[in-house]
């Protein structure tokens, strides 16, 4: 299945845009985690070199119970840059925004979820 990403770079939003297209290949899926939890806690942050930053604008949020699956999307970028992109689904619809990790307690049923909105 081929498809691409485009991005498009200016210095300035009134100037204009160039846009390039990224040639990307999806070759595969995984199963990282399945189950039905309690509750989940997203813990939202900017990351700025290691350090978790909070907006108001992307808050963390709670949700549950429910079924939650979570997978990796294996891509290859320009024909040899490999990279995963892990897909979050909650009672079957996709979870928008990117996940970096997860800890499960089937003690407490809780699921934690690592989600930073970017890197600086």
């Amino acid at each position: 299945m081929a498809d691409g990403y485009k991005v498009s770079i200016s210095e300035d939003a009134a100037q204009n845009f160039e846009t390039f297209e990224i040639p990307t290949r999806v070759v595969g899926t995984d199963l990282i985690w399945e189950g039905r939890v309690k509750k989940i806690k997203f813990d939202r942050y900017w990351d700025s070199h290691g350090e978790k930053v909070y907006w108001d604008d992307e808050p963390c949020w709670e949700v549950g119970p429910c079924n939650v699956k979570i997978e990796a999307e294996h891509r290859i970028h320009f024909e040899k840059l490999k990279m995963d992109i892990w897909r979050m689904y909650i009672n079957g619809k996709e979870v928008q925004g990117g996940i970096e990790g997860y800890k499960y307690s089937g003690k407490t049923g809780l699921l934690k979820i690592d989600a930073p909105f970017g890197h600086g």
